[in-house]
């Protein structure tokens, strides 16, 4: 029984250390083609807010990294976790307007270019 304790916590402190080690990889915002490589993976992106916009229902909030959204990387908050980044920063759209900042998180390929939604504020930082 011990044994498989002992398996079972080298097992979790192993699985702890590759997804931290997954978070380590920056990607810059620009390279679309670097980031959707790491479709589904958890990596950190780095860029310019260039542009935000909020939908017309009101539901979503997006943080473009490129001058046309068609074709540049995108943040998305959802209304469902709207609460905790007004609580931090206040309308997100305004906040991180013309930014730099580091979004940590899964990348996801939505009509063929790459997004990455954010659910909590940690997920988002100003860089240099």
């Amino acid at each position: 029984m011990k044994k498989i304790i002992s398996c079972l916590v080298w097992g979790l402190l192993l699985s702890a250390l590759l997804s931290c080690s997954a978070w380590a990889i920056e990607v810059p915002a620009d390279d679309l083609q670097a980031i959707m490589k790491h479709e589904g993976e958890f990596i950190t992106v780095v860029g310019k807010v260039v542009g935000t916009h909020i939908a017309s229902s009101g539901k979503v909030r997006f943080l473009n990294f490129g001058e046309d959204y068609r074709k540049a990387f995108t943040a998305v908050i959802f209304t469902g976790d709207l609460a905790k980044f007004t609580a931090t920063v206040g309308e997100p759209t305004k906040f991180y307007a013309g930014k730099n900042v580091k979004v940590s998180g899964r990348i996801k390929i939505y009509k063929g270019k790459p997004e990455m939604i954010l659910k909590a504020p940690d997920q988002i930082e100003e860089s240099k």
